[in-house]
């Protein structure tokens, strides 16, 4: 089993913008509960807190994330940029942040399912997770990972296995958790530092939609107790998903209205 060493990874991580603060943990119920406490008690932004499995580990709408050894499980605090009203935006920094540091690390290039799933060839093999926390007036983003990077997958719940995936299946070896985590925190670093020089999230979003596998395709889409059929055809500046219907509407799906999208052939 790899470890994480804390002083390793602070020192590995070049940033420019957040100055990391990095905690390790064995084992967590969720890296996110745990900095979300922290930041209720003051942390500042560049909170990163890693964990070698979690108990808890969530996904959206309180879905479980099964989280055993061999994944990598992170979470960071990171201030709302531009607007409060973009702050679901930081997800989606943080998810292109962790396609490229895969990249880096490993030559693999993963895709992104609106809106928050990572994933190759359609298989699942992590997401982003984030929710603001406010303390004294502090607003603050926390931002999770989970990515199953030499998770085996007969670890996996039966349920889960067949629609999953791990990055040791694509690379037929052992990727570094120690570098990948430093790589996570670089190119998120990188990206903040892009968003605070335009003042915009302009750059991040055009990378987003790049490795969006949603855009252009027909979906089937579940949200507050509805259901339309339709083509996904952009995003509003908060990450709204805008879906021309089968109707001849166009809708717009708030990241935290959705409950399933499915492909639709």
């Amino acid at each position: 089993m790899q470890t994480l060493d804390e002083e390793a990874i602070a020192e590995a991580i070049h940033a420019q913008t957040l100055v990391p603060r990095v905690i390790v943990l064995e084992s967590v119920s969720s890296t996110s509960d745990y900095l979300r406490d922290l930041v209720l008690r003051g942390a500042d932004e560049g909170t990163y807190v890693l964990a070698t499995m979690q108990t808890a580990g969530k996904g959206r709408r309180n879905r479980v994330w099964h989280s055993p050894v061999g994944g990598l499980y992170a979470s960071v605090s990171i201030r709302p940029r531009v607007a409060l009203e973009q702050s679901p935006l930081l997800g989606f920094l943080v998810a292109c942040s962790t396609v490229a540091a895969v990249k880096r690390v490993t030559g693999v290039e993963l895709q992104i399912k609106w809106p928050n799933d990572l994933v190759i060839d359609g298989l699942k093999i992590g997401g982003v997770l984030s929710e603001l926390v406010t303390h004294r007036e502090c607003v603050m983003a926390v931002i999770g990972v989970g990515l199953n990077v030499n998770t085996p997958l007969e670890s996996l719940p039966a349920q889960q296995a067949p629609e999953a995936t791990s990055l040791s299946v694509w690379t037929s070896a052992q990727t570094p958790l120690a570098a990948l985590a430093s790589a996570v925190f670089e190119e998120i670093d990188k990206r903040v530092c892009m968003v605070d020089r335009a003042l915009s999230f302009d750059r991040v979003m055009d990378e987003w939609a790049h490795h969006c596998t949603t855009l252009g395709r027909r979906v089937r889409i579940e949200y507050g107790g509805d259901q339309i059929v339709g083509t996904a055809i952009g995003f509003r500046g908060d990450g709204a998903l805008r879906v021309s219907t089968d109707t001849g509407a166009l809708v717009s799906i708030e990241v935290g209205d959705v409950v399933h999208l499915r492909p639709v052939s």
